[in-house]
């Protein structure tokens, strides 16, 4: 394992970040079943909207505004 924390950490277009692991299972589950795959795609969703899905918690939210602070990527819910 290369060490990568990222599922799928690159899609078919390199710009596109998977979304990380450390959101969990449950979490990744509900946010695939939705199309979301990567945090591209999560970055215009607010916290209140990702809180609301099941399996997704405020350990999830926290990996998620690290991810998207790490990889420079503009969202709604990263100030």
């Amino acid at each position: 394992m290369s060490g990568n924390h990222y599922s799928n950490c690159y899609n078919n277009d390199m710009n596109e970040i998977g979304i990380p692991q450390g959101v969990g299972r449950p979490a990744l589950r509900a946010l695939s079943g939705l199309g979301y795959t990567t945090l591209n795609q999560l970055a215009a969703m607010t916290e209140q909207e990702l809180l609301a899905l099941h399996g997704v918690g405020p350990k999830s939210i926290k990996v998620l505004k690290l991810a998207f602070k790490e990889h420079g990527l503009k969202a709604v819910m990263v100030p």
